[in-house]
Order: structure tokens, then C-alpha cells, then sequence
């Protein structure tokens, strides 16, 4: 896998794994750069090994330790987050932030590790089917809109709905089970 594959392939999923670790945007941004430079230096030396640790496991672990890093180098913000509530009615930002404590990090990992997979899947989609009918699939399939809505909103018939949503749906679907295949570590994904 070419380095910007690899970036563009688990830049999304690094990326939301540290804005639930309760991280700003732009200090989430430079994890998913500093997991990168982890990985780039230490994948050449990652054997895939099912027995020991999947693909999927040793990359939590590195932006685990990333996000981890960023913590020990920014103390006042983990202080933040543990603040006693202000006097006031409304809740502020800093409050309504998850403890990441109080996260199963790997159940989040695998939440958004499965949402990468689906947006990756979408991303192979357009460019296979029409503009109409991906904006069908997606509106109707994937945001589970109801055929009356989506007819609406794109000025198509509820029958052309039904018709425009299998190849889609077909095309989605193998997309899907090919990138669960590929990048649940059955690969060693050396750059």
C-alpha cells in the first residue's frame, strides 16, 4: 500500500478515534500526522501474525499510545475535563466532553473502525454507479429515508427508486466485504 493509500485509508478513523478521547479538532488532526510517523517508521518490522495481534489490534495500540503522548504534553487539558461544574444553567463544553476513562477504547475503536470501512465502501461506490443513483442508495439505504422522502427530494418516482438502489446496493455490498477482508489485518499492509 502506497503511503497517501494508507493516509487516506485510516486518516478518518485515527482522526474521530481521538475527537472521542475528548481532543479538539486541530490536536486531532496532529495525532492522526504523529500515528502516521509511528506507523511509517514501524511497519516495516510489522509481521502480520494472526496468533499474536491483528493489523487493526497494533494500530489502536500505536494511536493509543499517540493519544496517550498528548496527553502527558498538554496536563491542563486531561485537568479540564475534571474541573468541579461552574455556576451557571448551562453545561459547558469542556463538561459535556467524555471522561476517556469512562470509554471502552476498543469498543469505540471497532465503532469507528466499522464506520471507516462504510465510508471507504461509499467512496468506491461513486465512482461506479451514476450520480442518481448513488444519492438513491445513500438517502434511502444508508440514511434509511423513506422511499415518499427521497422521491421528493430528487424529483424521481418511488418505482425508479426501487430500481435505481439494487446495483448500488450490490456494488456496496461487495465493496464492503472486500475492504473487511483487506484491511482487518489478513494482510500485512507494508507501505
Amino acid at each position: 500500500m502506497k503511503p497517501q493509500e494508507f493516509h487516506d485509508t485510516y486518516w478518518r478513523l485515527i482522526y474521530n478515534f481521538a475527537l472521542k478521547q475528548g481532543i479538539a479538532e486541530d490536536e486531532a488532526r496532529d495525532i492522526v500526522q504523529e500515528t502516521l510517523l509511528s506507523v511509517a517508521k514501524a511497519i516495516r518490522e510489522f509481521q502480520y501474525d494472526p496468533e499474536r495481534c491483528s493489523f487493526k489490534s497494533w494500530l489502536l495500540s500505536v494511536t493509543r499510545n499517540r493519544v496517550t503522548d498528548h496527553f502527558r504534553r498538554h496536563p491542563r487539558e486531561r485537568e479540564a475535563r475534571h474541573a468541579p461544574p461552574a455556576e451557571t444553567a448551562r453545561t459547558s463544553t469542556v463538561e459535556r466532553v467524555p471522561d476517556p476513562r469512562s470509554l471502552d477504547l476498543e469498543q469505540v475503536w471497532d465503532e469507528e473502525w466499522r464506520n471507516n470501512v462504510v465510508e471507504l465502501a461509499l467512496e468506491k461506490l461513486k465512482g461506479q454507479v451514476s450520480t442518481k443513483h448513488f444519492q438513491i442508495f445513500y438517502l434511502h439505504v444508508i440514511k434509511q429515508q423513506s422511499t415518499t422522502k427521497v422521491a421528493k427530494a430528487l424529483g424521481v418516482s418511488t418505482g425508479q427508486i426501487y430500481l435505481a438502489k439494487h446495483r448500488p446496493k450490490s456494488a456496496f455490498k461487495k465493496a464492503l466485504t472486500k475492504l473487511e477482508r483487506e484491511l482487518d489485518g489478513t494482510r500485512n499492509p507494508k507501505l
